[in-house]
Protein backbone atom coordinates (compact mmCIF):
# COMPACT_ATOMS: atom_id res chain seq x y z
CA UNK A 1 0.00 0.00 0.00
CA UNK A 2 3.04 2.27 -0.04
CA UNK A 3 2.66 5.42 -2.11
CA UNK A 4 -1.13 5.29 -2.39
CA UNK A 5 -2.39 7.94 0.06
CA UNK A 6 -5.50 8.79 -1.95
CA UNK A 7 -7.38 5.52 -1.40
CA UNK A 8 -8.56 3.56 1.62
CA UNK A 9 -6.79 0.32 2.43
CA UNK A 10 -8.20 -3.14 1.72
CA UNK A 11 -10.10 -3.16 5.04
CA UNK A 12 -12.02 0.02 4.21
CA UNK A 13 -10.03 2.44 6.39
CA UNK A 14 -9.79 6.00 5.16
CA UNK A 15 -6.34 7.53 4.91
CA UNK A 16 -5.74 10.90 6.59
CA UNK A 17 -5.26 12.62 3.22
CA UNK A 18 -8.57 11.31 1.88
CA UNK A 19 -10.34 12.25 5.11
CA UNK A 20 -9.00 15.81 4.84
CA UNK A 21 -10.06 16.11 1.20
CA UNK A 22 -13.56 14.91 2.08
CA UNK A 23 -13.71 17.40 4.96
CA UNK A 24 -12.63 20.22 2.65
CA UNK A 25 -15.25 19.27 0.07
CA UNK A 26 -17.97 19.19 2.71
CA UNK A 27 -16.91 22.59 4.03
CA UNK A 28 -16.81 24.06 0.51
CA UNK A 29 -20.33 22.78 -0.20
CA UNK A 30 -21.60 24.27 3.06
CA UNK A 31 -20.03 27.64 2.26
CA UNK A 32 -21.48 27.57 -1.24
CA UNK A 33 -25.00 27.03 0.14
CA UNK A 34 -24.53 29.86 2.65
CA UNK A 35 -23.26 32.22 -0.07
CA UNK A 36 -26.22 31.35 -2.29
CA UNK A 37 -28.64 32.11 0.55
CA UNK A 38 -26.95 35.49 1.12
CA UNK A 39 -27.24 36.34 -2.59
CA UNK A 40 -30.95 35.53 -2.55
CA UNK A 41 -31.49 37.55 0.64
CA UNK A 42 -29.66 40.66 -0.59
CA UNK A 43 -31.33 40.39 -3.99
CA UNK A 44 -34.72 40.51 -2.28
CA UNK A 45 -33.61 43.43 -0.09
CA UNK A 46 -32.36 45.30 -3.16
CA UNK A 47 -35.73 44.90 -4.87
CA UNK A 48 -37.69 45.72 -1.71
CA UNK A 49 -35.77 48.93 -1.11
CA UNK A 50 -35.31 49.92 -4.75
CA UNK A 51 -38.93 49.63 -5.80
CA UNK A 52 -40.29 52.32 -3.43
CA UNK A 53 -37.40 54.61 -4.40
CA UNK A 54 -38.16 54.13 -8.10
CA UNK A 55 -41.88 54.78 -7.59
CA UNK A 56 -41.20 57.92 -5.57
CA UNK A 57 -38.80 59.35 -8.18
CA UNK A 58 -41.14 58.86 -11.11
Amino acid sequence: MAGNDTQGDSQGHVTPVRAEVERLLTEAERRERAAHQRVRFWGAIDIALGFPAAVRCS
